[in-house]
């Protein structure tokens, strides 16, 4: 499935984890998991707009300060969601900073939690010292967003605490076709971003649009240029990490991922530190390899392993491996 949107992740599985999603055509970001952040430049972390939380253990949330930073002298709403608790979370970390200069500042941070019955908001703004202000409450339906190119849903799932486990799921992709595109003698351009969206959107075919020819700009409209591009079905992303390797816990993940075009999963321990694997609530790498093979996952990447398998990744990915099976297409999830 060819995707639309481009990936970053830690330099090595024992880094803080996080995962970076930058749409191509919208240069838009989101980011799941708040790790140590240093391999993101500054311009990567403008560009996100909605951040998804697991939980905040320090090695998923340490990377808010940094985030909040960036963000700090923008306007807008960062959009940021988690667990049950995540609203305390929020404002312990806000709370620790002095905010008496701040009231021209034009950021707002809308955060959200569930506990998988109901959601809970508040507002943090700039211009008030970020101090809470709660919103109603919410039935959860699964869903943290939906939007026109795609929804991002959560489950519930255990490690001790409540941690939430990701699903983002594209609606749909718009493909060029560039033999028309040469027909047609239409040239490149910010059009084609500005087509996409219109379709994508569902647009009127009255529409109209400004595109780039071999003699220059013209006005054509959406119905126009049909026939010049394929709509195909989105790519789907699953992100699960620190959970329980308990029966609830599997069931949840695996329809969670069912069908994901690449799931990132942990495997933090080798089958034979399974036991500490379950003192510590976290998955062995045989758990993370039955997932991927039950959720029939096409692609899957192996991430954040316990310090303790240092040096011995290789093994930790080959034991995914054989317990997903063949026909897995099983790979590291940091860089090489």
């Amino acid at each position: 499935m060819k995707r639309a949107f481009h990936l970053k992740t830690p330099s090595g599985p024992f880094k803080d984890p996080f995962l970076y999603l930058r749409f191509f055509h919208t240069g838009r970001a989101v980011l799941f998991d708040l790790g140590d952040l240093a391999p993101l430049a500054a311009r990567d972390l403008l560009r996100v707009s909605d951040v998804f939380v697991s939980h905040t253990h320090m090695d998923h949330f340490v990377g808010f300060d940094r985030l909040l930073r960036t963000h700090l002298h923008r306007s807008g709403i960062l959009r940021i969601y988690g667990p049950t608790g995540f609203l305390n979370q929020v404002e312990g970390k806000l709370s620790g900073y002095t905010w008496n200069l701040t009231g021209d500042y034009p950021l707002s941070i809308l955060a959200v939690q569930t506990d998988g019955s109901v959601t809970r908001a508040a507002v943090f703004s700039a211009k008030n010292g970020f101090k809470r202000e709660d919103l109603d409450r919410r039935v959860w339906n699964g869903i943290f967003l939906d939007e026109a190119r795609f929804k991002v849903t959560a489950a519930v799932l255990d490690h001790g605490v409540p941690c939430l486990g990701y699903r983002l799921e594209e609606k749909m992709s718009v493909g060029i076709l560039s033999g028309e595109l040469l027909q047609r003698k239409l040239l490149p351009g910010t059009w084609i971003t500005t087509l996409k969206t219109a379709v994508v959107e569902g647009q009127p075919p009255s529409r109209r649009l400004r595109v780039k020819t071999v003699d220059g700009i013209r006005e054509t409209t959406l119905g126009e240029l049909e026939g010049l591009y394929r709509i195909r079905r989105g790519a789907t992303l699953s992100y699960v990490v620190d959970v329980d390797e308990n029966p609830a816990n599997l069931e949840k993940i695996v329809t969670l991922a069912r069908d994901s075009d690449l799931l990132y999963i942990e495997a933090a321990f080798a089958a034979r530190d399974s036991s500490l694997a379950r003192e510590r609530k976290h998955l062995t790498a045989e758990g993370a390899g039955r997932i991927a093979a039950r959720a029939h996952a096409a692609k899957t990447r192996v991430i954040h392993l316990s310090p303790r398998n240092e040096g011995r990744e290789d093994r930790i990915l080959k034991e995914v491996m054989d317990a997903a099976g063949k026909g897995s297409r099983i790979e590291r999830g940091w860089k090489s």
